[in-house]
């Protein structure tokens, strides 16, 4: 359940490799469009997402090294299909943000302000997720993006706790998947973006 409950969905989840994207030395204005969740998670067909994943088999301990690919799949007006590794997960896009199909939990609500919360399930697991910023600023083996959005998820009974960041126009650039042993919180799963085609500008890693 403590290793299922992550990569989660990628939520997380996530995001075959079409083509590659260079991540460029200046950012574009964003403001003129709207931001909405569809512009935190972009969904088009063809579009895919490489991670590299961390996965920890203990507090402090050495690492686990792997890759995952998401892909968009296919898409409808109002929802897409994506491909995580072999499994294949669907996404709605609705009045009330995109929730993830058949669970109907939600990824990302229309209201995208700090402290905006709502419940989420998950193997019979009931949590608690909210938005923790709107203003981050991420490094990645991709780049380093700025004005991220950043969601939590709490799982109390269960010692688990989610936090995903999405950037603008690029989709979830990081996860990670934190357990908490007796009393303190160790980071269980990490998955950092390496790679995308969705086309966007961000800094090297160099330029901090």
């Amino acid at each position: 359940m403590r290793r299922q409950i992550h990569i989660i969905e990628i939520a997380i989840l996530f995001f075959l490799l079409v083509s590659c994207a260079t991540p460029s030395k200046t950012q574009q204005p964003t403001e003129l469009k709207p931001v909405t969740p569809e512009r935190y998670f972009p969904m088009q067909t063809g579009f895919s997402w490489t991670y590299d994943v961390q996965e920890y088999p203990g507090p402090n301990q050495t690492p686990e090294q792997s890759n995952l690919i998401v892909a968009v799949k296919s898409t409808k007006e109002d929802s897409a299909l994506l491909l995580s590794g072999e499994k294949e997960v669907t996404y709605r896009f609705g009045t009330e943000g995109i929730a993830k199909l058949p669970s109907g939990n939600m990824l990302l609500p229309n209201q995208l302000q700090v402290g905006t919360s709502w419940t989420v399930t998950t193997s019979g697991v009931v949590g608690e997720a909210k938005i923790v910023g709107i203003e981050e600023r991420i490094a990645t083996p991709a780049g380093i993006f700025e004005h991220c959005l950043v969601t939590e998820e709490m799982y109390s009974s269960e010692g688990i706790k989610i936090i995903s960041v999405f950037a603008l126009d690029v989709g979830l650039v990081r996860v990670q998947d934190y357990v908490n042993v007796d009393g303190q919180w160790f980071l269980h799963t990490q998955a950092l973006l390496r790679i995308t085609n969705v086309k966007f500008n961000a800094k090297q890693e160099s330029e901090k």
